[in-house]
């Protein structure tokens, strides 16, 4: 899964390990909606340490974290790219689960009453 940046994108999954939560500052929450500042390989070690099982990984532009400490220049800390799906790639059930896409619907929905309540 190639993303691009500026593309919109939904957290499917949140579930990090301890280790990470120490690492972060700032982590994705399931449902919300990120944009794409940047994607680029992936760590390795958190594949398994299988070149052939590493994953892109993505920066946030909703979200700022520190340099990855293993990183030779220095790299901010990203997110596994498999954690999030583009907006029309979601299922029905993930968009009525986060919410996506309901506010267009309640806009269409909602009935404006045009007149007065005074019965002159």
């Amino acid at each position: 899964m190639s993303f691009k940046p500026g593309e919109q994108v939904a957290c499917i999954n949140d579930c990090f390990d301890a280790v990470v939560e120490k690492l972060y500052v700032a982590l994705p929450k399931e449902g919300s909606i990120y944009t794409i500042r940047e994607v680029f390989p992936g760590r390795i070690e958190f594949a398994g340490g299988n070149p052939a099982d590493a994953v892109d990984a993505v920066l946030l532009k909703e979200l700022q974290n520190p340099k990855d400490p293993r990183h030779i220049y220095g790299r901010e800390l990203g997110f596994a790219a498999w954690r999030f799906r583009r907006l029309q790639e979601l299922t029905d059930v993930q968009r009525e689960r986060y919410g996506i896409g309901q506010e267009a619907e309640e806009e269409e929905g909602a009935e404006v009453f045009v007149g007065s309540y005074d019965k002159e």
